[in-house]
């Protein structure tokens, strides 16, 4: 078996990057024409661990390596993560184990992950932003021989939003489009990528949330048609909601206890951690003040209501700050 790790637990909300990372070794370990003898999959759910580890000891058919999948690993019960521990300290030097475990329900102070992080087979699959997205959508042109200039970037980007899946069916799209042409510009982009992003106002009010004023233009403009008060409504169901984990953190309660205290998913809790760290106290009762007095422009203002969103999310994400109301 060519050289890669005895096992690796992929975990994160990046699902196409982890598949990614999957393919990649499957194409490093299983020999050509034999991959279905020795490649298998297990849910997480359902699994016998022991039966697993029968099959991660089991010699490779005629190829040079074995790969067994643990699919949702996340459901791992206490006792199979034991016996898959033992395991992990004692690997088949055959086989490949690969665990994959979607978004962040884990047991981080479990004896099994900690072991697995200690010895270098645990990594972290974070959902790709802003230049993160950008040097991936770099590397993928370059793997294709071609070089994409930073405005189709943008613009591909624009249309497709930040679902890699998405992202790779329209740049796919693009380089057979340019055919021996090895350079993508912005024209090529226009020529034949489809908007395939559908912005809702909580990918506004996230954006926001991050001062990603790049993200937030991006998705007030592909939400030109929605109701402006229904926009206000999220952004402010958000910062309140930002106000209220920073209360429930200064008086100390758990970080587990968070999610069912302001009634959001675990997710969703994790992205307004984040973007509570991007506020202070005073700016968010300022953005609070600010969304009142917009709801009193949007009622009572001649101005045009695209005209006020732009200048209440360019503001609220920190262009020239937040300006105290009187």
């Amino acid at each position: 078996m060519e050289k890669t790790k005895p096992v690796h637990y992929f975990f994160g909300e990046e699902d196409y990057l982890m598949e990614e990372a999957l393919g990649d070794i499957k194409r490093l370990v299983l020999s050509k024409g034999f991959e279905s003898l020795n490649y298998h999959v297990y849910e997480g759910k359902t699994l016998s661990a022991p039966e697993v580890i029968r099959g991660a000891k089991t010699m490779p058919a005629f190829s040079a390596g074995r790969v067994v999948l643990v699919n949702g690993a996340e459901e791992l019960g206490a006792e199979e993560a034991k016996e898959f521990l033992d395991y992990a300290k004692s690997p088949s030097p055959s086989t490949c184990l690969i665990f994959i475990a979607r978004g962040r329900k884990l047991d981080w102070g479990s004896e099994f992950f900690k072991y697995l992080k200690a010895q270098g087979y645990a990594r972290e699959y974070k959902k790709l932003t802003g230049d993160g997205l950008r040097r991936w959508v770099k590397g993928y042109a370059m793997r294709g021989e071609k070089e994409i200039t930073p405005a189709a970037a943008e613009r591909l980007l624009y249309l497709a939003g930040d679902n890699l899946r998405d992202i790779k069916g329209e740049l796919d799209k693009v380089m057979t489009f340019t055919g021996e042409t090895n350079r993508i510009d912005e024209g090529d982009i226009e020529s034949c990528a489809n908007p395939v992003r559908d912005f809702d106002a909580f990918d506004l009010a996230g954006a926001i949330g991050r001062k990603d004023i790049g993200g937030a233009m991006r998705a007030l403009s592909g939400l030109s048609e929605e109701e402006p008060l229904k926009l206000l409504g999220a952004i402010a169901w958000h910062f309140r909601t930002l106000l209220k984990v920073r209360a429930y953190q200064k008086k100390g309660v758990e970080a587990y206890r968070l999610a069912g205290l302001v009634r959001i998913s675990r997710e969703n809790l994790d992205r307004c951690l984040k973007a509570a760290r991007n506020f202070s106290d005073i700016e968010l009762l300022r953005a609070l003040t600010r969304l009142a007095s917009a709801d009193i422009e949007f009622k009572s203002s001649r101005l045009p209501h695209g005209f006020i969103m732009t200048d209440l999310v360019m503001e609220l994400c920190g262009k020239g700050g937040l300006r105290p109301q009187h």
